[in-house]
């Protein structure tokens, strides 16, 4: 019959064998994206370093976006009708 601490040493185990299952699978993927970037192009190397990271800017101009409207939102909603 297992006890708890059988039940916890196990648990931390599990836990152990994730994590490091997780590193493995990241160095997995970074290793397919090296063979990927190996695999190409000069000129698509090029065009990847000059394009504009659109991403970023999408995610920045959301994040703004949001500060905006809660600052909005405090100021018009908050601060002013109380005086």
């Amino acid at each position: 019959m297992l006890c708890a601490a059988d039940n916890l040493q196990n648990n931390h185990n599990s836990l152990l064998s994730m994590l490091f299952t997780g590193f493995a699978h990241h160095r997995l993927i970074i290793t397919k994206v090296g063979d990927i970037m190996d695999q190409m192009s000069e000129e698509d190397r090029q065009r990847i370093l000059e394009s504009s990271p659109v991403g970023t800017f999408a995610l920045m101009s959301a994040v703004i976006g949001g500060m905006v409207i809660a600052w909005l939102f405090l100021y018009y909603g908050v601060f002013l009708p109380r005086g």
